[in-house]
């Protein structure tokens, strides 16, 4: 529920979210009960891979610091401890999520879809001049959430918006549609071009793959009501939504003007000078200070690119390990049979969302971004059996109601390997 409120400035450039006042006692609470085998399988690789990231970005930034002569220790450091917090609290959440049953799974994403909703809807009284509860930017065009960036609150909704998916294919629900057609006018009015097109992006891959009867009524008018809007153009009668169609009629023509191509060509400069470990954790600012007229006390422009700020910060094994760890989380969700393959693509639609926004954002510090990687990841078993594990409810033929049934030995195995605590699988004795 804390997720959508950040950033809370703690000292400089310092800035934490208020879901770090409360993840310490999330911690404890979720540690202080012995492992089990699950929480052990599901913490390994992760462990692993956070190891492996920090590894090499201590490193890149002693080699950094050794051979430049204008190294900021002090952003090394700051990046650093980010960079840890974020790792926690995919950890923390993967070890809870792992011994999560499909009912409790299913309340944590209908409390994270509620708490995007109710933003949602106060974005809208917002830009209506019913009410000032969701800030806006300066010149009241664009909510900016509580993040205090309309690209990061966009990309906050588009997650959210997968999440209210997901939940709606585990157990429908009747405010599904509502939260649907609220989160996505949250998005439209934080006029971020990212996060509307992967709107629309996450629409149709959800008819393709997620194609529940809500959420086809939902995104088929979504698209009508989007491409009127966009054929009148002008917003006259609508106010509130003209930035975000005057922003998506110019992002087609002035591509060639975004800041950010220029922030990208000096990203890729800067790392052919230094290919295997990059400049260093936190130094990518102090080369662009001169890209978009910003004067000698600024710290610089950030890489607007997941992708690219690993890269040139850490060198090209910085965005092997970025990309590998994003790669092996899809596979690990594709392939557990335990979860029915709905399920699977509606999650895996907020892993293309995350992937989206890592063109355009900076997501590596974001906590929402981490948290939903956590669960997914703890939620999930790699290579998981459909038969043996039965998080999916077995489903049962209406003329076979009557008939006998007899526990199969896979459903056996897995009564005896969890206690009794899940459901049994059954099938006809034939």
């Amino acid at each position: 529920m804390s997720l959508p409120f950040m950033f809370y400035g703690l000292s400089g450039s310092m800035h934490i979210a208020y879901a770090d006042f409360i993840f310490p006692f999330l911690a404890l609470v979720t540690f202080a009960a012995p492992a089990t085998k699950r929480q052990l399988s599901a913490l390994r690789p992760l462990a692993y891979f956070a190891l492996a990231m920090l590894t090499l970005v201590a490193c890149s930034t002693l080699v950094a610091s050794l051979f430049d002569p204008g190294f900021n220790a002090k952003l090394a450091v700051l990046n650093t401890i980010k960079l840890v917090v974020v790792f926690a609290y995919a950890v923390v959440f993967a070890v809870y999520a792992a011994i999560l049953t499909r009912e409790q799974f299913l309340s944590l994403l209908r409390l994270w879809g509620w708490t995007a909703t109710v933003v949602s809807i106060a974005t809208v009284f917002t830009a209506v001049g019913l009410v000032q509860i969701v800030p806006f930017s300066s010149d009241g065009a664009r909510s900016q959430g509580f993040f205090q960036d309309p690209n990061l609150y966009g990309g906050y909704l588009t997650l959210s918006l997968c999440v209210i998916v997901a939940a709606e294919v585990m157990k429908t629900s009747y405010w599904s549609i509502l939260q649907i057609l609220s989160v996505a006018a949250a998005v439209v009015l934080t006029a971020s071009r990212g996060s509307m097109i992967t709107l629309g992006l996450v629409g149709v891959l959800a008819l393709v793959f997620v194609a529940t009867w809500k959420v086809r009524i939902v995104v088929g008018g979504l698209g009508v009501a989007s491409a009127a809007l966009y054929a009148v153009g002008t917003g006259f009668s609508v106010p509130w939504l003209s930035p975000a169609i005057a922003r998506l009629g110019e992002a087609g023509r002035s591509v060639g003007e975004d800041p950010r191509l220029r922030i990208w060509r000096r990203a890729v400069d800067i790392w052919s000078d230094q290919p295997v470990f990059g400049v260093g954790i936190g130094q990518f600012g102090r080369f662009t200070i001169d890209v978009n007229g910003y004067d000698e006390h600024d710290v610089g422009q950030i890489a607007h690119n997941t992708f690219l700020s690993f890269l040139v910060e850490s060198g090209i094994l910085g965005l092997v390990l970025c990309v590998g760890g994003m790669a092996f989380l899809v596979f690990r969700l594709l392939l557990d049979r335990r979860i029915e393959g709905r399920l699977r693509y509606a999650l895996g639609l907020g892993v293309f969302a995350i992937c989206i926004g890592m063109f355009t954002l900076n997501f590596q510090n974001v906590r929402y971004m981490w948290v939903f990687i956590g669960l997914i990841w703890g939620f999930t078993v790699w290579q998981g059996k459909a038969v043996g594990y039965p998080r999916t409810p077995p489903t049962t033929r209406k003329h076979d109601v009557d008939a006998p049934y007899t526990v199969s030995p896979g459903a056996r195995h897995a009564a005896r390997e969890h206690a009794g605590t899940q459901p049994i699988i059954l099938h006809r004795d034939l």
